[in-house]
């Protein structure tokens, strides 16, 4: 067993430690030395230097390239703001006049091309409406993008285009409605399409739509995002010229685009003498805004996070906290060293009713990421599994792989590549750092133990419907060998390339069977015992054969068979397929398409044509 201090405990401890995660039993295995705490207050330190530098660098250059120019003084939209605010309470959001209107629960289409959701029948407003809003919520992740797009466009394009085309079509004009158009512009506002903004606003004019002050919310908001202070007083004074008063969203906006920690709290003292933090939706929005700032002044006095719950609530009540708030703080904590505080306020927000989400998973796997201990790791994992019902997702699934990485533990970077893989979420850095271990090989031996992880972790990793079978023994030895710069090169990069797809891919074959925690602890312990001189110096294809188990399960599909052989030679390669249940490898037979050498007679009898010498045929879908 390996000393706690090197993230790496037995199967045994860890399995006992990992049985009940509770906020406590995390907390504590959270505190870190002195040095480690002081070089990490170093580090938060220097971040934070770096950001005020970069935000009071960015509001000089700005001034100095639009010397004269009213609108990069944050103080005339200040008094802008001051002069025009009219209080409009409203008693119900947008978001829940979309749902009255539509009379359905907002529905999210899930890797479904743009072009395949479902076009209304009969058009209304309120279909109209529903079709905007499918559009905009649909998603589809990176790898599934080969698969629906083919490479073609991407799908956030796709959708901008059917936006557009449906706005443009005259025949629907009369379906049209305001709130159609704020869903519009808050989509084109998410990826950075302010042409098409300023196109559908151009519209919204030229068909007479009541234009209000939610809609030039929305393009403040964009405008905040970016923090352009120019545009954003611009549009407060175009809405303004169009007699529209600014609302208490405006207000909320206005600190967003701020860059100033004396201008953010100058607003925030004036907007709680209006009285607006009276209203919990408002004081969530506002102290979001400035949190950053008061859990900084609250890391230099030094005290604990029980004196900064005080002082907050204090100031503005105990409904200041959010999901979003705590994320800052515990980004900041985790920061400057202060990970068992940031612990703490998972609990803060489970008391106050606010459940932790994916963004809160990332940022304590970050954390451990600095701190390069993957047991950690497993254990916030299985915190936020059990008590939070959360699953990583693709940046989660990155951040894990990237800590298994730098500490070349190998069994632990196959679980949670194959099991991304099988969920969809694999990262380009991850498709990348694998591709380069599949493709090295030199013609000496590896000196140093980082040599010979990075030329033998891609070989291991890969091969989820593979295995340690003779197939993988002959891969590697292809993948393994010294291949001089040419026409064996080339082949040797389209083999490592189509195994690689061939696992990117396995998500609409197969699932996992088993806890994912669970393997990463197994995992974790095997890559332990393989810290001795005897197993760093044994063959990549034991390895293979003694690494960490994983199970999985074929989807049950119509048209799948199983494969009997899947041969590798120097001459021509074939692949022949027979009905059977053989190694459990399934390859469904699709029809004939561009770029493949399969002819398709019938489903039961498919004829595969010879492929090209040294090549492994892939069989996509």
């Amino acid at each position: 067993m390996l000393a706690s201090g090197d993230g790496v405990m037995g199967l045994k401890s860890l399995r006992e430690a990992l049985k009940a995660p509770t906020h406590e039993s995390l907390r504590e295995s959270f505190n870190l030395s002195p040095l480690t705490i002081r070089r990490l207050k170093s580090d938060g330190k220097k971040q934070e230097k770096l950001r005020d530098y970069k935000k009071v660098n960015l509001h000089r250059l700005s001034m100095q390239r639009h010397t004269g120019s009213w609108s990069y003084d944050w103080r005339l939209a200040f008094f802008e703001l001051k002069q025009h605010y009219k209080d409009d309470e409203s008693s119900i959001s947008e978001a829940d006049l979309i749902r009255q209107c539509l009379h359905r629960p907002i529905s999210r289409y899930y890797q479904v091309r743009a072009q395949d959701i479902p076009r209304p029948s009969v058009w209304t407003t309120f279909t109209f409406l529903g079709y905007v809003q499918d559009l905009a919520n649909s998603e589809v992740t990176r790898l599934m993008h080969r698969h629906i797009y083919k490479n073609n466009t991407t799908h956030e394009v796709a959708v901008h285009d059917m936006i557009m085309s449906i706005f443009a079509d005259e025949s629907l004009e009369p379906f049209m409605t305001p709130q159609a158009f704020h869903i519009a512009f808050r989509f084109f506002f998410r990826h950075n399409s302010t042409s098409s903004v300023r196109v559908l606003f151009g519209l919204m004019n030229s068909l007479q739509i009541p234009i209000s002050t939610t809609t030039f919310n929305i393009m403040l908001r964009g405008a905040a995002s970016r923090k352009d202070l120019h545009n954003f007083t611009f549009l407060l004074r175009v809405m303004v010229g169009r007699g529209l008063s600014p609302n208490v969203d405006t207000w909320v906006s206005f600190l967003a685009v701020l860059n100033l920690k004396i201008a953010k709290l100058l607003t925030v003292r004036y907007i709680k003498e209006l009285g607006l933090l009276q209203r919990p939706a408002v004081l969530k929005a506002v102290v979001n805004q400035i949190i950053d700032i008061k859990i900084t002044n609250h890391i230099s006095s030094e005290q604990d996070l029980v004196a900064f719950t005080t002082l907050m609530d204090a100031w503005y009540g105990i409904d200041w906290l959010s999901v979003s708030a705590g994320n800052h703080i515990c980004h900041i904590l985790g920061e400057n060293g202060l990970v068992s505080q940031a612990v703490e306020v998972l609990g803060l927000m489970a008391d106050r009713g606010c459940k932790p989400n994916n963004v809160t998973l990332h940022i304590f796997l970050g954390h451990c990421r600095r701190l390069r201990q993957p047991g950690r790791a497993i254990e916030v994992l299985r915190l936020f599994q059990s008590q939070y019902g959360l699953f990583p997702k693709q940046d989660e699934f990155d951040s894990l792989f990237m800590l298994a990485w730098r500490n070349k533990r190998v069994n632990l970077c196959r679980v949670i590549w194959r099991v991304a893989c099988l969920q969809a979420a694999v990262s380009y850095r991850m498709q990348e750092l694998v591709l380069r271990s599949l493709l090295r090989n030199t013609p000496k031996e590896p000196r140093t133990i980082t040599d010979l992880f990075m030329k033998s972790a891609g070989k291991i990793i890969v091969g989820i419907d593979i295995g340690a079978s003779q197939l993988a023994e002959k891969l590697i030895e292809k993948l393994s060998c010294w291949a001089e710069p040419g026409e064996q090169r080339k082949k040797s990069t389209q083999l490592a390339k189509s195994v690689l797809a061939r696992d990117l891919d396995a998500t609409r074959h197969y699932t996992l069977v088993g806890d994912f925690t669970e393997l990463l602890t197994q995992a974790l312990a095997l890559d332990a015992s393989w810290d001795t001189k005897e197993a760093i110096n044994t063959s990549t294809l034991w390895k293979i054969q003694h690494a960490v188990p994983m199970e999985i399960k074929v989807h049950p599909t119509p048209n799948t068979v199983r494969t009997e052989r899947w041969r590798v030679g120097r001459g021509r390669g074939r692949v022949q397929r027979e009905r059977g249940l053989i190694r459990g490898l399934a390859i469904r037979v699709p029809p004939r398409r561009n770029g493949f050498l399969v002819r398709k007679h019938s489903v039961k009898k498919p004829r595969v044509l010879p492929l090209r010498k040294g090549i492994v045929e892939k069989l996509p879908d």
